[in-house]
């Protein structure tokens, strides 16, 4: 049962959608800031869309969702929500909720006298909540005007008559109570219209004046107003480069296209330019942002403090070069002439170019929220960059820039109230700390490679060491497309996850081997291993190394530093969640499997097994025809464990890698084994049906959406790349034909099967078969256990247990025994067995090995089931 990783509450199972776990921990993550913060009674409404989606409902008698949010949260004091309200029937409307404080409850008051009154949805006095549309935003007068004459009406109070009747305004961005940005169309041929705070428009209007100064195609201010608060720049109409990267259509020159206008912007050299204010109008302090982070996550607060103060503390290199400010792929576009514009000018300044550098990196972390993918990408913008002759980066400085951004995007996913945002959180101030220290994986090896300049040479890609080289796959190919014979394109990709190759590394520098490890949301590994003597060893890695220097210290172990986090050996069963097993193990148990916090499995002394576990998660029987297979016997079953006898023979595992099994055994007997194994599956689906939970499509899907989704938050595959499988999976199952759902394993492989052949008890001619471990037995398509045998006998090939001819032979054995069925379809084998090479493709990225073992299942992802079977040579033997 290597593949079943993944815990639900009340039992293992890998069958949970990823962002259930997510959501979970968001939830939770939620809660206690609530419980924190009991001065502002309606921050619950603001933190759960579904919730204020319902007070929305009720207060305009039209259901809806609530879509697009961005908060302000000041704690003790206030919450602002600007999002997007889209009824079941009706056109979408732009909110602005706020919740206040009892002491602030004065600017509720303030928010409704200036509120028109057809403009307000929702009050709610004793809980401080009121919802306006969105230009009831009181700190942005422009909004009020706007909503009152027009866009027409106020571009001509600012001097530009050009707009014509068709004029209209569409919301882009609203940051409430600072700003909002527009697009607006019409006969002028577009305008992007920015309404900001008075007192504002000054800094804003000499960013955009230092950018049109420089060498770089950005767009001029063409009216401004301080008093309105209002400043109006041209449209530039083209391709933001940050959609083009999502969709793969950027590519390397693309990239170092960008390389070479971030160059040519720090290269200018503006004349008699406007002087910003000190030239000191940089980013600011980080101690809000530490402070803002502390608030929301307060175990971060150790760490994001010193992390402040640090990067506070460096210097201010002068006046430096033009910089943009914010710079990142979305404020990058290509206009249809091909010609790449640098748009939003509003934090454009005089600094390091190391800043903009910084800025970009952290940038296309979060684009991605992968660290290989965000390097590759960013070693070929630095290559064109030092195509163009920029001179290299202070490696320092570009640390320390970088790791400022990163931070400073830390509160971006609380903000947007992205789905698992308390992780990311705090994997981006994780992340911040390990660049600041000399870390960070392939982008610290990127950074540095930019400073020495030994990895930018004209005519080659700049990429890390480990990194994948930038994808020049033409975006013509969709991510969802399929190459001849079923083939995944280049475009979806996956390797082994980078923090489980050094926990491989650590072990083996102990003398010990890594057999597993079992990702948890972003921040957790579980560790599966074997010490140097052989002896089963369980560990877990945290990204926050204060967790595990808890865990070292409940067990009395010590924390090995790992990729920024800790890792904790857990030797002998000891394990806080499971305090039984170590004493079962100290009572003369041998220790068989352990997955710290989650369950252990020991051999008694009398020689029967015992599986220990939680209390409440015991496995419950399942009843399976003695005609089919045979199990083992529950002889004892109590609070957290269940002891039953074993099952005689060796494993189909075992017999597949045994190299010096004679031939008589391979041919036919082997064979035998196979046919055994699928008379008994079908002799199970013939059974009926149990009633349960039914593992339909969908579950399947959820499965393979979470652990795709557990490989693109550890870095072995891209958000991108995960998306285009699972959309491929989905596709495939959803054309599967229809069957009666049967009873299965769900997690069944040849680790799973015993086989006896033979002795006292068995007639020298006759092969039985034992089942184990059906923790996850449900009623399912019954192609869903055949295709998980026959890919899981495939993956034996390519992980070099047996030769391909072999296990080929033993695939067809076992469909053979089967015989035509709705399991064995066809049609209904292929979409099943997607599922699973996608599966495995994810669970084996956090199993280092060598060779490429999810390389190899991604690649034959939707290829037919079995394989040819081809001669046995005595080589395969």
């Amino acid at each position: 049962m290597a593949e079943r990783l993944i815990e639900t509450p009340g039992r293992t199972t890998d069958g949970v959608d990823d962002r259930a776990a997510e959501r979970a921990a968001d939830r939770a993550a939620d809660e206690a800031l609530v419980a924190r913060d009991p001065a502002v009674p309606a921050l619950a409404d603001l933190l759960d869309p579904a919730a204020l989606a319902r007070r929305v409902a009720a207060a305009t008698g039209t259901p809806g969702v609530v879509t697009r949010p961005y908060l302000r949260y000041k704690p003790g004091t206030s919450c602002l929500l600007a999002a997007r309200w889209v009824p079941d029937a009706g056109d979408p409307r732009d909110l602005l909720v706020r919740a206040y404080a009892d002491h602030a409850r004065p600017k509720l008051d303030k928010a409704m006298r200036r509120a028109a009154p057809d403009d307000v949805v929702l009050v709610d006095a004793d809980a401080g909540l009121v919802v306006t549309g969105w230009a009831g935003d009181r700190d942005l007068p422009g909004a009020r005007l706007l909503a009152r004459d027009g866009a027409r009406g106020l571009l001509a109070r600012l001097g530009l008559p050009g707009a014509g009747p068709g004029a209209t305004a569409r919301l882009l961005r609203h940051n409430p109570e600072r700003r909002a940005v527009l697009h607006v169309a019409g006969d002028h041929g577009g305008v992007v219209l920015r309404l900001l705070r008075p007192g504002t428009v000054a800094r804003v209007v000499t960013g955009y004046g230092l950018l049109a100064a420089t060498d770089v195609p950005a767009p001029r201010v063409l009216a401004h107003d301080d008093a309105l608060g209002v400043v109006v720049t041209r449209w530039v109409d083209g391709d933001p480069l940050d959609a083009l990267d999502a969709a793969g259509a950027l590519g390397d020159a693309g990239l170092r296209e960008v390389g070479a206008q971030v160059a040519a912007l720090h290269g200018s050299a503006p004349g008699a330019e406007p002087r910003l204010a000190g030239d000191d109008v940089g980013r600011g302090a980080l101690s809000p942002v530490a402070d803002a982070l502390a608030g929301l996550l307060p175990g971060l607060a150790e760490t994001v403090g010193p992390l402040a103060d640090a990067l506070d503390r460096q210097p201010s290199p002068g006046r430096g070069v033009p910089l943009h400010g914010d710079l990142s792929l979305d404020q990058l576009v290509r206009d249809p002439s091909g010609a790449l514009w640098l748009v939003d000018g509003d934090t454009a300044r005089w600094g390091a170019p190391e800043d903009d550098l910084g800025s970009l990196a952290a940038g296309l972390v979060r684009a991605h929220d992968d660290v290989p993918t965000a390097a590759a990408r960013l070693a070929a913008v630095l290559a064109g960059r030092d195509d163009a002759g920029a001179p290299a980066p202070d490696r320092t400085t570009l640390r320390h820039a970088t790791a400022a951004h990163l931070l400073r995007r830390a509160t971006e996913p609380f903000r947007r109230r992205e789905t698992g945002w308390a992780g990311r959180t705090a994997w981006l101030v994780g992340l911040a700390r390990d660049v600041l220290d000399g870390a960070g994986g392939d982008l610290g090896d990127v950074l540095d490679a930019a400073a020495e300049r030994s990895g930018h040479r004209a005519g080659t890609a700049a990429s890390a060491p480990g990194t994948p080289a930038v994808s020049a796959q033409p975006s013509a190919v969709p991510a969802t497309s399929t190459a001849p014979g079923g083939r995944v394109p280049p475009a979806e990709r996956i390797r082994y996850a980078p923090v489980a190759r050094e926990l491989a590394d650590v072990l083996a520098g102990v003398g010990g081997r890594l057999s597993a490890v079992v990702p948890r949301p972003a921040d957790r590994l579980l560790v599966i291993g074997t010490e140097a003597d052989g002896r089963v060893v369980a560990g877990r890695w945290d990204a926050d190394a204060r967790t595990a220097a808890r865990l070292a210290a409940r067990i009395g172990a010590r924390v090995r530093a790992v990729a920024g986090g800790g890792l904790v050996l857990q030797p002998d069963g000891a394990d806080p969640d499971l305090p039984s097993l170590a004493a079962r193990v100290r009572d003369g148990a041998t220790l068989v499997a352990h997955r710290s916090g989650r369950r252990g499995v020991v051999r008694d002394p009398a020689g029967t097994y015992t599986k220990v576990t939680r209390p409440g998660r015991e496995p419950g029987d399942v009843a399976v025809p003695s005609a089919a297979f045979t199990t083992p016997q529950v002889v004892g079953r109590g609070d957290g464990f269940v002891t039953t006898t074993a099952l005689p023979g060796r494993t189909l595992h075992e017999l597949l890698r045994d190299a010096v099994t004679p031939d008589a055994v391979l041919d036919p007997t082997l064979e035998d084994v196979g046919r055994t194994i699928g008379r008994g599956l079908r002799r199970l689906q013939d059974a009926p049906p149990p009633h349960g939970a039914e593992h339909d499509a969908d579950a399947e899907v959820a499965v393979v959406a979470r652990w795709w989704g557990l490989a693109a938050a550890h870095g072995a595959t891209t958000a991108a790349d995960s998306d285009a499988v699972v959309r491929r999976v989905r596709t495939a199952l959803d054309a599967a034909p229809a069957a009666r759902p049967v009873l299965t394993h769900r997690d069944l492989h040849d680790k799973q099967l015993l086989v006896h052949v033979g002795d006292d008890t068995v007639p020298a001619d006759a092969v039985r078969a034992g089942l184990l471990d059906l923790d996850l037995a449900a009623v399912a398509h019954p192609a869903l256990d055949l295709a998980n045998l026959l890919v899981h006998l495939e993956l034996r090939a390519h992980q070099g247990v047996c030769p391909p001819a072999r296990a080929a032979r033993v695939a067809h054995a076992v469909l053979d025994g089967y015989g035509h069925g709705a399991g064995s379809d066809p049609a209904s084998l292929r979409a099943w067995a997607t599922a699973a090479r996608a599966r495995l493709a994810a669970v084996y990225a956090f199993r280092p090995a060598p060779g490429d073992v999810p390389g190899a299942l991604l690649t034959d992802l939707g290829r037919p089931l079995p394989p040819e079977p081809a001669p046995l040579t005595l080589e395969d033997r």
